[in-house]
């Protein structure tokens, strides 16, 4: 989990946000979170601007998902994208992407439409898609 407190604040404060956090009954520990807004408030992200739906305010872009590293592999994020997915279509949206990590697309236990790939995101040497994740009815 290595979002700036700043930006993540941002996600939080969003009127139009969506931000869930995990945290363990046991200790009150958050364990992990997703934070995601509307489309139209991540204009610098590659391919975002350039999204057919961008402007028609119908698409939340999942911008972070995190799961402490003692608690990944566990199902956990996939959980939290559920959770955010089910917001999501609460508040009427029709539409939710994100950029995922290539080789972690298969591992959410999502379907996705893979809409274009970014090879060495932001200088990583990883290759990230950018994907629509479809909404189960």
């Amino acid at each position: 989990m290595a979002d700036s407190e700043k930006d993540l604040r941002k996600l939080v404060d969003s009127p139009t946000g969506i931000f869930l956090a995990l945290s363990l009954l046991s200790s009150n520990r958050v364990i992990g979170y997703v934070a995601a807004d509307l489309l139209e408030s991540f204009s610098n992200i590659p391919a975002a601007n350039a999204d057919p739906h961008f402007g028609k305010r119908d698409t939340i872009y999942v911008a972070s998902v995190g799961v402490l590293p003692n608690w990944r592999g566990r199902g956990f994020g996939t959980v939290l994208m559920r959770e955010c997915l089910q917001v999501a279509s609460q508040k009427g949206i029709e539409r939710v992407t994100a950029h995922i990590e290539t080789r972690s697309v298969a591992r959410t236990g999502l379907t996705m439409k893979v809409l274009k790939s970014f090879t060495d995101w932001y200088g990583t040497d990883s290759t990230f898609d950018y994907v629509e994740i479809l909404m189960e009815a």
